[in-house]
């Protein structure tokens, strides 16, 4: 039997595969058997069936052999595991291969095995399949949904008494085949987009990343005769990067709701997840080899600014790489949010509790693009879906960790710190199941870092900082300090990473002893405050010399010495400065925020004092530091009246920094560092403030004393509280010391009750009493904590003033 096709045939089956042009060779095979099969009786006979052909990798005739019998292919034994097509894709057959296969079957694109997945599975996995055939192969995918979906809606549609019939027609919709390709899962879970950032991000990397290198060395040592290698390269390696990012788009566009289907691993993670968190691969994007030629390349340099802390093992080179991939992750998540912003928003359940893409993106240490990318998809599909209006920032973990926390834990740059802050800032006051805040961590993570430096890992490294500011940055009130970013992606994240690189989940929830201690970490507010104050003179200094050099009159001397001045508006810092720079710039975003969440309104400098002393958000020593910046602006009332020490006596007192008594929180880091910690940011606001600011009224005529009063007593008075009588004698000193500032006080109606300070004490103390009584939740040590206290405060201030109860 003859199985040549006629000759019309094979010139058709020419003309096809000159046209592939990725399987260059196959198609000469196939038209060298073509020629050679006019002579011949039999092509076939050294073959027994077409899945022999497919296992030889004879594209060729197995193409012709499907092209001439389809019913093979269709009626071939389905226990027979691959199956045809699964084993073209396997084995990297050409577009014109498997063409013919799935023309001739395209119901085996959906035959799954659950240790292989189905033949897109086995495509996607195999470097030789370019998109030309991932495409075709959606194509069909597409297309038998098409069909399934016309076959069930006249199944509906028809009327028929036959139970039997009707239960048939529903077992045959739910079948596995009724799904699409493109959302199958293998054993493990994983869909066909699983497997492409799974299985082919780490060559994609890797082989740009050695194609640079090499076009790099090329153009060092053979720039005039390597032209037409380094064109080769470069027209090779734009294939080698555009097929991932295209296959990846081909699959998002043709299922975007495969973006959010979870494995069946540990953690669950979706692709969108696994394309947020590709970095975890980069260890393995560098051989041995580079490695060690990076390493001596940097001990011929002998730069000390490359190194990082940790032992400068981090290397430019390295940097480099990494900026490579944030950027290409930033290209998958950006393809996938493209077609499917639902998932910004989606949820989904992890190791420790819930979470969605932007804690994955934050816990990872996504670049701030990134962050901003999925804020803004998040925000996109809440206004098109009322369903998916909930914020992800909002969302906490287990432990009540939010996105803000991981940025602040991990020292994540000060972009990203303002991009989550603006779009939630009620995060900013959410306390983790430790009792932290995000602007605690911040706190404790540059405390890490100082100590880092100060242990002699990269202490002398200096940083240039040019002072150029965008608009935005213009008009700013701290603009001179926002100047480390310059709007460019590489040129920001490198230096970044260089100066204040961010710390991995292992180490993002230390907490020094040097921060629990508080002389050691008073030391150190001190001498930020120092560095900050240096930083800003600095920077002052410069501009303005740039201002009165744009006031000249003279148009060319202006001309002239813009052009001299542009390489002289520099800023030289030290990696301490830089640090505590990137630092502040955390704090102004956090606190701006914090000011503005309750609807009220950003003032500046004034703002800022009054929402570090105000909030409960902000520990004692960054109040501090902010005080030591802004000295004047604690004699400056705001439009309340109100000055920094009103805030402070008005700020209440957590239940975190109240001590238990039975001394179970005592050897906890967190507890150590929150214990009484509204009065130790009270004593510094007096301790900061000028004296006359204790007599100062606000618009109310309350002194600070007034509020002061209040503030304790409505702390003891809260139910939960342990009788521990370490916060009453912290507050009897604190009153004590404000009477002193102020004796007249003793003297002055609080205008809220008409009542002196002692006569207020007493009041308030029996009105939250009775309060707690009513409450079937009060218990009796927090009701002998108020009539002590109560009775206690009048006893001194009395003491103060003994002439308020003698007789008229």
């Amino acid at each position: 039997m003859n199985c040549n096709p006629p000759s019309n045939k094979r010139r058709r089956i020419e003309k096809v595969n000159t046209t592939v042009t990725s399987a260059s060779s196959s198609s000469s095979s196939f038209q060298k058997q073509q020629r050679e099969g006019e002579d011949e009786d039999d092509d076939n006979d050294d073959y027994e069936d077409l899945y022999a052909l497919i296992e030889s990798k004879d594209w060729a005739k197995a193409a012709i052999r499907a092209k001439q019998n389809p019913t093979e292919v269709s009626d071939y034994d389905t226990t027979r595991e691959p199956s045809m097509l699964a084993l073209c894709c396997r084995l990297g057959a050409p577009y014109y291969c498997i063409k013919e296969i799935v023309d001739a079957s395209p119901t085996q694109l959906r035959h799954l095995v659950d240790a292989r997945g189905t033949p897109l599975h086995e495509a996607i996995v195999c470097d030789d399949i370019g998109p030309k055939v991932i495409d075709y192969l959606l194509q069909v995918d597409e297309k038998l949904s098409l069909v399934q979906q016309e076959v069930v809606a006249t199944t509906v549609a028809a009327t028929t008494t036959d139970t039997d019939a009707d239960s048939n027609s529903n077992s045959e919709d739910s079948s596995p085949q009724q799904l699409r390709a493109t959302i199958m899962q293998d054993v493990d879970g994983y869909t066909p987009l699983h497997l492409l950032i799974r299985r082919r991000f780490q060559s994609y990397v890797l082989t740009e990343h050695e194609q640079s290198n090499n076009n790099n060395s090329n153009n060092n040592n053979n720039e005039n005769d390597g032209n037409e290698n380094e064109n080769e390269n470069n027209e090779k390696r734009s294939t080698v990067s555009g097929q991932f990012i295209e296959i990846l788009e081909l699959l998002v566009k043709s299922c975007p709701e495969a973006t959010i289907i979870p494995d069946r691993g540990e953690y669950e993670e979706p692709p969108i997840v696994m394309a947020i968190k590709a970095n975890v691969y980069a260890p393995m994007l560098l051989p041995p080899t580079q490695q060690q030629q990076q390493q001596q390349q940097q001990a011929d340099n002998n730069n000390n600014n490359n190194e990082q802390p940790g032992g400068g093992e981090v290397q430019v080179p390295e940097i480099t790489t990494v900026t490579r991939i944030e950027q290409h992750i930033y290209d998958m998540v950006n393809c996938m949010l493209q077609y499917y912003p639902e998932a910004a928003s989606n949820v989904f359940n992890g190791y420790r509790g819930q979470y969605t893409a932007l804690h994955s993106a934050v816990f990872h240490g996504r670049c701030p693009n990134t962050i901003e990318l999925i804020l803004n998809a998040e925000r996109k599909a809440s206004l098109e879906d009322a369903h998916t209006s909930s914020k992800a920032c909002l969302l906490g973990n287990t432990q009540g960790e939010l996105p803000l926390h991981f940025c602040a834990m991990r020292g994540e740059p000060p972009r990203t710190v303002a991009l989550l802050a603006t779009a939630a800032p009620e995060a900013i006051f959410q306390r983790d199941t430790s009792g932290l805040t995000p602007v605690h961590w911040l706190w404790i993570r540059f405390v890490s870092t100082l100590l880092t430096i100060e242990d002699g890992n990269g202490r002398g490294n200096a940083v240039t900082v040019p002072l150029k500011r965008t608009p935005q940055q213009e008009q700013e009130e701290n603009f001179t300090f926002s100047s480390l970013e310059q709007d460019n992606f590489d040129a920001d994240l490198q230096l970044l990473r260089r100066i204040d690189p961010s710390v991995d989940f292992l180490r993002m929830r230390h907490i020094p002893t040097e921060v629990q201690d508080g002389s050691d970490a008073l030391q150190w507010a001190e001498r930020t405050a120092t560095l900050l104050k240096n930083v800003r003179d600095r920077f002052e200094v410069v501009a303005t010399t740039a201002r009165a050099a744009a006031t000249r009159n003279d148009e060319e001397e202006q001309q002239q010495d813009d052009d001299n001045d542009r390489d002289d508006e520099v800023v030289i810092l030290s990696r301490l400065e830089a640090v505590s720079t990137l630092f502040w710039i955390k704090v102004v975003s956090l606190l701006k925020a914090a000011s503005v969440s309750g609807g009220g309104s950003y003032d500046g400098d004034l703002s800022l004092v009054r929402i570090a002393f105000e909030s409960g958000c902000c520990p004692p020593l960054v109040a501090r530091i902010v005080a030591l910046l802004f000295p004047r602006e604690l004699s400056q009332p705001d439009t309340t009246g109100r000055l920094a020490l009103h805030y402070a006596a008005m700020r209440p007192w957590h239940a975190w920094e109240w001590p238990r008594e039975d001394g179970t929180n005592d050897n906890v880091a967190s507890s150590k560092l929150l214990n009484l910690e509204s009065a130790s940011l009270l004593r510094n606001a007096m301790s900061l403030s000028p004296v006359e600011v204790a007599k100062h009224k606000d618009n109310q005529g309350c002194l600070p004393i007034h509020y002061m009063i209040s503030t304790c007593i409505q702390a003891c008075c809260a139910t939960g509280r342990t009788c521990s009588i370490d916060p009453l004698v912290e507050m009897m000193e604190i009153i004590g010391y404000f009477v002193k500032l102020n004796p007249s006080s003793l003297n002055v109606l609080d205008p809220r009750t008409n009542l002196l300070p002692y006569l207020q004490a007493s009041a308030e103390s029996a009105t939250h009493t009775i309060m707690n009584n009513n409450n079937s939740n009060s218990n009796n040590s927090s009701s002998s904590i108020h009539e002590e206290f109560a009775s206690s405060i009048i006893y001194l201030l009395l003491r103060q003033d003994p002439s308020l109860v003698q007789p008229a």
